[in-house]
């Protein structure tokens, strides 16, 4: 008797150590499952991050912006406003012809360029009294091209402050250098075979600043830089590459007064004015200068605009903090992600929620079509919050692409473990 109780009493405490040990190994691969997904959802943020800092999109979504770019609008929501006085100020009408040679400096023919005995003519008047806060000229002044007033008109920016110019020149690809020296900053986006207008605002072009983060940074001393692969506006965590809101657009001569809201160089200011109505008009405020109706014209979200509203409209995104992205943004982009993959990694996936009596799924090709779709879907619903309430576009077909085939790779190595014969 003494014996059987030994062996029942040994017997139960083999059975609770198995148990506890059986136990511990089920919540060590529980936890294991856990911690991929953090893993995996952290891991993915950062992939996004990075992808938002590219200056262009891989997908084609002008369309899907333009009617968020609309949404916003009749809601009022996000919309900073563009609050600053400005003189616009068109060239479109103010050329003249210079000839170009070839590499061998043997005559090609005519080219027209911004008239630029008219420029030097306004920037000495202006720079007499430097009354003016700040003149963003959209106009690329390259040497390639010469003219009579070139010598003049360098020397007067020379002399000129808060003062700043576009080039176009790439910098693995200089074309003879400006007349505006170090006054001059880098314009230009990216096009891809999907996205041939304008789509996002560079701030930092390959370590350089572009036009509008130098004025930003002449007007206020902000600054951006990079630590390691994230951004830094002013301290805080922000991404290179916005979206614009477009706060400021004027695309008209006249307003519904009648008022001027656009002057040509020649005919309205520099043959109508004198000296002192021109630095009248031009007292503290920001002159912008360019092409507005011909030549210098890109398709964005709202429409056609000129290259130096578009640069005028990324300064006022910096102004208003456009680029930094709030933490609570990151933690709801975080929460999706883990929940889509513990959704997998637990063996949920998309089409697994739908109920077999609506529909049965049998073909592996249309199972990933669907999921792909699902996936697509949520990343839009997400996509769509980001931007309306924040100014941050994700990138829904990458992200969508590679939770579809993260779930089939988890489905087929589950289907594998199932068929695989147990001895």
């Amino acid at each position: 008797m003494h014996l059987y109780f030994t062996f029942v009493q040994h017997r139960f405490t083999y059975n609770m150590f198995y148990t506890i040990v059986h136990w511990i190994k089920q919540q060590k691969t529980l936890l294991l499952k856990w911690l991929l997904c953090i893993f995996h959802a952290t891991l993915l943020l950062v992939v996004s991050y990075l992808l938002w800092n590219k200056s262009y999109s891989w997908g084609n979504e002008n369309e899907l912006l333009r009617k968020l770019y609309t949404v916003q609008k009749i809601l009022n929501i996000n919309q900073p406003a563009g609050d600053e006085n400005v003189v616009l100020i068109n060239v479109s009408f103010d050329k003249e012809l210079v000839e170009i040679y070839d590499e061998y400096e043997i005559p090609m023919g005519t080219i027209d360029i911004t008239d630029r005995s008219k420029l030097y003519r306004l920037f000495d008047v202006l720079g007499k009294e430097s009354s003016y806060k700040y003149i963003l000229c959209d106009i690329s002044l390259n040497k390639k091209y010469v003219t009579d007033s070139d010598s003049l008109l360098e020397n007067r920016i020379e002399t000129m402050q808060k003062i700043r110019f576009a080039h176009v020149d790439d910098e693995e690809n200089p074309e003879g250098g400006s007349l505006a020296g170090e006054k001059t900053s880098y314009v230009g986006y990216t096009k891809t075979f999907l996205v041939d207008d304008f789509f996002k605002y560079e701030f930092i072009h390959r370590g350089q600043p572009t036009l509008a983060y130098d004025m930003w940074k002449d007007l206020t001393s902000g600054q951006m830089e990079r630590k390691g692969f994230s951004y830094k506006l002013n301290g805080k965590m922000a991404v290179n590459s916005v979206i614009l809101s477009f706060p400021f657009i004027e695309t008209r001569l006249y307003d519904e007064e009648g008022n001027k809201t656009i002057y040509n160089l020649g005919e309205d200011i520099l043959n109508s004015m004198a000296d002192e109505d021109i630095v009248a008009l031009c007292a503290d405020k920001i002159v912008l200068i360019g092409s507005f109706f011909e030549q210098d014209i890109h398709t964005t979200v709202v429409g056609e605009l000129p290259g130096v509203l578009i640069n005028y409209n990324a300064y006022l995104a910096l102004l208003n903090n456009d680029p930094r992205i709030p933490k609570l943004m990151l933690l709801l982009i975080f929460v999706v992600y883990f929940i889509m993959t513990s959704a997998i990694v637990f063996s949920k996936g998309l089409t697994d929620i739908i109920p077999d009596r609506l529909f049965k799924i049998d073909i592996r090709f249309i199972e990933i079509i669907l999921t792909w779709f699902g996936y697509t879907f949520i990343m839009m619903l997400l996509c769509v919050l980001c931007y309306l309430f924040v100014g941050v576009y994700l990138d829904i077909l990458i992200i969508a692409s590679w939770f579809t085939f993260l779930e089939t790779i988890f489905k087929i190595l589950n289907s594998t473990r199932r068929l695989k014969p147990t001895n």
